[in-house]
């Protein structure tokens, strides 16, 4: 143990003494050194963005290592895949991307619907004829909006997962627009509020964007929206 301790005192000494050098870091070249770098560096976003896309393709076909040695062979000339055999390939991920496409649409209808009809049992929501889930935050006492109106809104969307993909409070500014030229599930809730009141509306996906990929908002999602209405113009 003694000697232990005495070798631990001695390096701290020569630490201290300058008796062990610090050996100089390299620092890395930048990667951008020219215009040209800054293309092939977004390009290499661009082709991994358009992959990103399209969640079935990414999730269920898109291997990180087999994709970049694709790459850098083609580069190279040197692909092990033919282009006559490429299309046969091609022809087959086509199909079968479509069944799998179908699967998950199936899946994600099966799943909002149960999210929806658990949600119509909970205290304080209100189901309308058309399906559109409300509850009452805060009632409001102004004036409620026509469908040829107005309106100054805060609101906060988010998926039934949680994810929010779009909110005024997060841009720290209210938005204006008429009543009538936004989703059907906005017009019909608005026309349900007051001014000074506090909504939070669930919206089914045919009251919304239906089947069609919205950016962070995947085809048949059910859309949850708390809406603040400040103003009717």
């Amino acid at each position: 143990m003694k000697k232990l301790v005495l070798a631990g005192a001695a390096a701290i000494a020569l630490a201290s003494c300058g008796g062990t050098k610090k050996i100089a870091e390299t620092p890395e070249p930048p990667l951008f050194q020219s215009f040209q770098d800054s293309v092939a560096y977004y390009m290499g976003v661009s082709i991994a963005e358009n992959i990103k896309k399209d969640k079935a393709t990414y999730e269920n076909y898109f291997d990180k290592k087999v994709f970049l040695t694709g790459f850098q062979e083609a580069l190279k000339d040197s692909a092990q895949i033919s282009e006559k055999e490429g299309r046969q390939v091609m022809t087959r991920y086509s199909r079968e991307l479509m069944e799998l496409q179908e699967k998950l649409k199936e899946e994600r209808i099966a799943a909002q619907k149960a999210f929806l009809e658990e949600n119509a049992s909970k205290e304080g929501v209100i189901t309308t004829e058309s399906g559109l889930q409300y509850e009452i935050i805060t009632a409001g006492t102004g004036a409620s909006p026509e469908a040829s109106d107005r309106v100054e809104v805060h609101y906060e969307g988010t998926l039934t997962d949680g994810t929010v993909f779009d909110s005024s409070y997060e841009r720290g500014e209210s938005i204006t627009f008429g009543v009538g030229q936004v989703i059907a599930g906005w017009t019909e809730v608005l026309q349900l509020m007051k001014e000074g009141a506090k909504y939070r509306a669930y919206i089914p996906a045919d009251l919304a964007y239906g089947d069609r990929d919205i950016g962070e908002i995947p085809p048949g999602s059910t859309l949850i929206f708390d809406i603040e209405l400040i103003n009717v113009k």
